[in-house]
């Protein structure tokens, strides 16, 4: 009888050791970053889901639903020491990690040093990225922005053109060549640049190395137009201005809704620009403006064209491969965000004279965007609006983005 049961012991326990090497159970990952545990820690807790950073210090809660946006995430931690107070952690990949603590925070000790740490929401910016400027207006936090890298006839949004003209905001330098003696002197706690300080990590460097953090806007890779608005709960969060900023994406929610009534007209439209040397920059198909042209009820003639380069949507094209798509377009769009706006049919056919046999030239429906689009994120439901009202040729006198060129 013993005989029998140790010879059972036996086998149970090599069945035992056989599950426990199929299945890994007892292993535990090593070598990976903070950022990384969350999806070994959600295998065995279903408290912290798969992809949400696991730091010392601190116990997952919850993380915020986005509805738009891809490039961001926000997660919701409790101190595990003194008063269990909520915390905030941005997650930007590209950018980095911002952790808000409650104000008079004495810290966490240990945690990983790609994570910047604040006590309470940083009262003096300096905003070097033109388009997230409308979204601290949008989430009621513009007093917090001290300081713009754009000075004002660069502004096509009256906000921050007025701050600087009363003084409530100063110039501090471009982003390429901020004013570092002045960011330091004004004690400033968060610069806020775009993804083209990427073409200069020197200045990232010499700001963080004078204990300015850096945070890049990465909107511009949303594919969805309100991928970039829903950007303003993200400031709302950093400024401590939440609530305002829920309030105004919700109220752009509703704007956006309306342009599910848009039906598809048939009608194909090419979005451009041309550079002072001849080629034409267009957009990616994937890009939003794309989205929008469709949201509007229209097509996109370059509807494969997708960029070779990972952080940009712009396209370059010589003028007859872009003829060669866009001459049949029912509506040509002239993107004057980054050129000089053209003053009539006959000046865009002087950039090139291929553009006068193209059918929109010739009928008489071509398009320019204003210079306030890219500096507008905060009413990007407003363009797929007016791009329905070309289409359809229906209230056009009251455009927000685009006057016709005649």
């Amino acid at each position: 009888m013993k005989k029998r049961i140790n010879t059972f012991s036996a086998l149970l326990l090599a069945f035992l050791f056989v599950v426990t090497q199929v299945t890994g159970c007892g292993k535990t990952p090593s070598g990976k970053p903070a950022g990384e545990m969350a999806g070994a820690a959600a295998g065995a807790s279903e408290e912290v889901p798969a992809g949400v950073p696991v730091l010392p210090g601190l116990d997952y809660v919850s993380s915020m639903d986005t509805y738009y946006a891809e490039a961001f995430r926000i997660h919701t931690y409790r101190l595990k020491e003194g008063d269990g107070e909520l915390c905030r952690l941005i997650d930007v990949p590209g950018s980095g990690q911002y952790l808000l603590l409650p104000e008079g925070s004495r810290g966490i000790p240990d945690l990983p040093e790609t994570v910047t740490v604040f006590s309470g929401p940083p009262e003096c910016l300096y905003v070097a990225a033109t388009s997230s400027m409308a979204l601290f207006e949008a989430a009621g936090a513009l007093d917090q922005v001290k300081l713009t890298g754009t000075r004002e006839d660069g502004w096509y949004i009256d906000a921050p053109r007025e701050a600087l003209k009363n003084g409530s905001m100063v110039y501090a330098g471009k982003y390429s060549a901020p004013d570092y003696e002045l960011l330091a002197s004004s004690g400033c706690g968060l610069a806020v640049e775009s993804m083209m300080i990427l073409h200069t990590p020197e200045v990232k460097e010499k700001l963080e190395e004078l204990g300015i953090p850096v945070f890049i806007d990465t909107s511009s890779t949303e594919s969805h137009p309100l991928g970039r608005t829903e950007w303003v709960r993200l400031y709302g969060v950093l400024t401590g201005h939440e609530e305002e900023a829920e309030a105004f994406f919700e109220k752009q929610k509703a704007e956006f809704a309306r342009t599910a009534e848009y039906r598809d007209t048939g009608k194909t439209a090419a979005f451009f620009s041309i550079s002072s040397v001849g080629n034409v920059i267009v957009r990616a198909s994937d890009d939003y403006i794309p989205r929008m042209i469709g949201l509007a009820g229209g097509s996109y003639v370059f509807e494969e064209l997708l960029s070779e380069n990972g952080n940009s949507a712009s396209v370059r094209l010589t003028m007859e491969e872009f003829y060669n798509t866009a001459k049949d377009a029912d509506f040509l769009i002239y993107n004057a965000t980054i050129d000089d706006p053209v003053r009539s049919l006959d000046d865009l056919c002087r950039r090139s004279a291929l553009l006068s046999e193209f059918r929109a030239v010739k009928n008489g429906t071509v398009w320019q965007v204003q210079k306030n689009l890219y500096q507008s994120p905060d009413i990007a439901a407003e363009m797929i609006t007016d791009i329905h009202r070309m289409l359809t040729g229906e209230d056009t006198e009251h455009m927000v983005f685009l006057s016709p060129v005649r």
